[in-house]
């Protein structure tokens, strides 16, 4: 039951976050022009990093598959849910990074509150995989010797 939480949760919040946000919250981002394009610059640097760093994370998951960690994890049938885990943080941080650069272009065209309550779910999303991958990372590199 832990690991349907552990690995459907974040999804599961992101998505609650777009409900809550069109139903109860109706916070439209780009209503508050004074710090959201210094929010969005931000986020996109930081989603831009992210990126870059579960892809190499990928990378180097992939080039350790003989040391005895990776193949303890592949033995026990453990090593597919981490490049999972590590694929998701990788497309949620893109999808940040596309939707941050895509949110105020598109406010535009498009209904704000409903961009905005988009943006936070992935936002959430991305936060989310993020921290899951990262301690799934942070145990992984607790027992190399």
């Amino acid at each position: 039951m832990g690991l349907i939480a552990e690995k459907y949760a974040p999804l599961t919040v992101g998505a609650l976050t777009f409900l809550a946000n069109i139903g109860w919250f109706r916070f439209a981002l780009l209503d508050h022009t004074d710090w959201a394009n210094r929010l969005l610059d931000r986020v996109i640097q930081a989603s831009s990093v992210g990126f870059a760093f579960w892809g190499i994370a990928i990378t180097l998951l992939i080039g350790m598959e003989s040391k005895p960690v990776v193949v303890t994890l592949r033995k026990i049938g453990y090593l597919g849910f981490i490049v999972r885990y590590f694929s998701e943080a990788l497309f949620a941080t893109f999808f940040l990074l596309v939707g941050s650069a895509l949110l105020e272009p598109l406010s535009k065209r498009l209904w704000p509150m409903g961009l905005s309550s988009a943006w936070l779910a992935i936002a959430v999303w991305a936060l989310l995989t993020t921290l899951r991958s990262f301690v799934t990372l942070t145990n992984i590199l607790a027992r190399l010797e």
